[in-house]
């Protein structure tokens, strides 16, 4: 893997981009709502936070809502735009047919994050789409690309060289501080466990979830 973002816990640049080297051929986006481009506009149910509606998008060049929450481009564009992907993120997971999945993962890659994620499984539980099931719809997408490709080599080698952008943990932080928010002195004490806890679990939720490849 050529490259890792971890917003809001550990940013780590592509070395393509720092010795200005042809871009990365591919970029996968997870976690929350600052990278969403619409994964949450798939998900069922009336408690699922969806930017699908006026004012969300009345910045971006449609001026319609995309499913990012915010008015134009979120992070993931920003990031992916730096890196030469003219298009920012790319596109949302649940919106491809699954005959586009390879193709579009082959391409340029796909965004798995969902508004609302986070690291634990307890974090907005069931009205988004948590870490570990984005991990494996990554999988699910490299076994696709094998398929197409014929053989995991070539497609390891364009792994290797994409950039994984991972923007984590806000949502679980946030959901801590607001069940302890009428005992600071809880909070304080506990933070510090608690934070450990979190780069733990997200740890063990690439190793047991995801492939060699991330």
């Amino acid at each position: 893997m050529e490259g890792v973002v971890l917003c809001l816990m550990i940013i780590s640049m592509s070395r393509q981009m720092v010795v200005g080297v042809r871009p990365p051929p591919a970029m996968y986006v997870f976690v929350d709502s600052l990278v969403d481009v619409g994964n949450n506009n798939y998900l069922p149910g009336n408690g699922v936070s969806r930017a699908n509606r006026a004012y969300y998008g009345k910045d971006y060049p449609s001026r319609i809502p995309t499913g990012r929450f915010r008015n134009g481009y979120n992070t993931a564009d920003y990031t992916a735009k730096s890196m030469g992907f003219v298009d920012g993120s790319p596109q949302a997971y649940l919106s491809l047919p699954l005959g586009l999945v390879a193709a579009t993962g082959l391409s340029g890659g796909v965004s798995y994050a969902s508004g609302g994620a986070g690291i634990l499984k307890s974090t907005t539980a069931g009205n988004t789409i948590p870490l570990w099931k984005q991990v494996q719809y990554f999988n699910a997408t490299r076994t696709r690309m094998i398929a197409t490709q014929g053989s995991s080599g070539a497609v390891n080698d364009l792994l290797d060289r994409s950039i994984f952008l991972i923007c984590v943990g806000s949502n679980d932080m946030f959901a801590f501080a607001i069940a302890r928010q009428n005992n600071q002195k809880m909070m304080m004490s506990d933070a510090a466990a608690f934070y450990s806890r979190l780069i733990s679990i997200y740890s063990d939720t690439i190793k047991v979830h995801a492939s060699s490849s991330l």
